[in-house]
């Protein structure tokens, strides 16, 4: 694993994880996340997140956490878990919400400041060929704090 929970200090092991490629400047203009609280911890370890639309879009469960570290963003590999392959659709002025645990799929979350970041593909008649396409994937992200060390075997 490459957060190591009983560390004397839990902390990301740097060299084994790998840049963004996620560039802010692409994020998305017509999709928008919120959260209800962006801090986690040992009593709440829950994501609570709202998703708003200006246009038609296709999502799934998937999401992937990063975590800053020394002003740079970094993905960090799933540890466990699954996802489900469901598919949602969100048009126009809807919102939706929807609830997830980073640390039941990433295994160990030390205290620092992470984000969420969900993929969303373009849809309706607005998207190539009026179908759902990778072609038009865009990218929408909500900041959250996780304050003290979370680890999946020690809070389910």
């Amino acid at each position: 694993m490459i957060a190591i929970g009983d560390a004397p200090v839990p902390a990301w092991d740097i060299a084994r994880l790998t840049p963004s490629p996620y560039d802010e400047t692409g994020w998305s203009a017509g999709v928008r996340m919120s959260l209800t609280k962006a801090v986690l911890d040992q009593n709440k370890t829950e994501l609570d997140f709202t998703i708003k639309a200006d246009r038609n879009y296709s999502y799934g469960e998937v999401y992937t956490v990063e975590v800053l570290l020394n002003g740079t963003w970094y993905g960090i590999p799933y540890a466990s878990g699954a996802f489900n392959s469901l598919g949602y659709s969100i048009g126009l002025g809807e919102e939706k919400s929807h609830t997830c645990t980073p640390v039941f799929a990433y295994g160990i979350l030390p205290p620092g400041q992470y984000r969420l970041i969900k993929e969303f593909d373009l849809s309706g008649p607005e998207s190539p060929e009026g179908m759902p396409t990778t072609l038009a994937k865009e990218f929408a992200a909500v900041e959250f704090t996780v304050t003290e060390t979370l680890d999946w075997e020690d809070i389910r």
